[in-house]
């Protein structure tokens, strides 16, 4: 008599191929399938359908949409202009401050039901060769989410600082409604580099929950709406953060006020290689902007699939705790 306990052999099998730009993708794999002979259960492989190999050229991928991705987006007439610029953004792009457009590439993923390949975990990987390894500071949070600063180092920052990492943390430090008026009164001061970021962090307050329902944080939304419309109406496409206006406009719930003449001339400056020059009124120049090419992205994104989820800008993970 066999005394032997059943042996369960299990098989697995991951092809990997190395490409130019520094990714290993998958090609390959096998899946277990149990049958029963005399000796007890035995798992052996069974072919699975191989996944299409990435071939590049110039650091992107040269079949683009990439084969069996989800494109929830393919109905817009811009689909194409999107993905070119996904491609661009997850392998070609390496520009200075890349982690922050990386968090906005990984939101866009999630909200928009994007392919994995742009998500975080996936951008960011550390044997990446060319992955970046710049600190986001005490925005940290955006790619961590249980890192958070001491109170202290909110108080002590800068103005406009100040006001961005109370938004950030404004579930660990509640604020004061009189931080609305803080930041109204920034906003009404005109259309600055800064307005961009003050408008995230409105998203942040809303995320948080943070003064949900009160009605001066809709009056922020709305001075917000109001100076991004009058920016795009008053200097046009080629001024500075166009691109940042149109995507924002809609993100806070004003997708109304973009006007589609905006979105098609905009959308035809495209740069062959997916990426846009912050001018966005005429032919592409060539010109690489990173930040523009990232929201004028999220802009066609929104404008194709205006009833996606509400989805928080932070990723899910164990919340804070204060810190003194």
């Amino acid at each position: 008599m066999n005394t032997r306990p059943s042996l369960r052999l299990c098989y697995g099998i991951s092809v990997f191929i190395v490409v130019a730009a520094g990714f290993a993708l998958p090609v390959a794999f096998a899946e277990e399938t149990s049958v029963s002979n005399q000796e007890g259960e035995v798992s052996v492989p069974t072919p699975k359908k191989a996944v299409p190999v990435l071939h590049f050229k110039g650091g992107l991928p040269q079949e683009l949409p990439i084969p069996g991705d989800p494109r929830p987006y393919a109905n817009s007439p811009y689909a194409t202009q999107i993905d070119k610029a996904l491609a661009f953004l997850a392998f070609k792009d390496r520009d200075s401050n890349r982690n922050y457009r990386l968090v906005l590439l990984d939101y866009m993923q999630r909200k928009y039901g994007l392919h994995e390949r742009y998500s975080l975990k996936a951008t960011r990987a550390p044997h990446l060769a060319e992955a970046s390894s710049e600190d986001l500071g005490h925005l940290k949070r955006l790619t961590d989410p249980e890192y958070k600063v001491a109170l202290s180092v909110i108080e002590e920052a800068s103005p406009f600082e100040r006001l961005v990492l109370k938004a950030l943390y404004c579930d660990v430090y509640p604020a004061e409604i009189s931080f609305l008026d803080e930041m109204n009164t920034m906003i009404q001061e005109g259309m600055s580099p800064f307005l961009p970021t003050l408008a995230i962090a409105y998203l942040w307050l809303y995320d948080h929950r943070c003064f949900f329902g009160e009605p001066k944080l809709m009056l922020v939304r709305d001075a917000l709406a109001v100076k991004f419309r009058n920016h795009l109406r008053d200097n046009g496409l080629n001024a500075p953060m166009s691109g940042q206006a149109m995507a924002l406009l809609f993100e806070i719930g004003h997708g109304d006020m973009v006007e589609e003449d905006w979105l098609t001339t905009a959308a035809k400056a495209q740069n062959e290689d997916g990426s846009w020059d912050a001018a966005l009124g005429g032919e592409g120049t060539g010109k690489v902007n990173g930040m523009t090419t990232t929201h004028m992205l999220w802009a066609l994104l929104e404008h194709a699939q205006p009833h996606a989820p509400d989805t928080a800008m932070i990723r899910p993970g164990a919340p804070p705790t204060k810190s003194e």
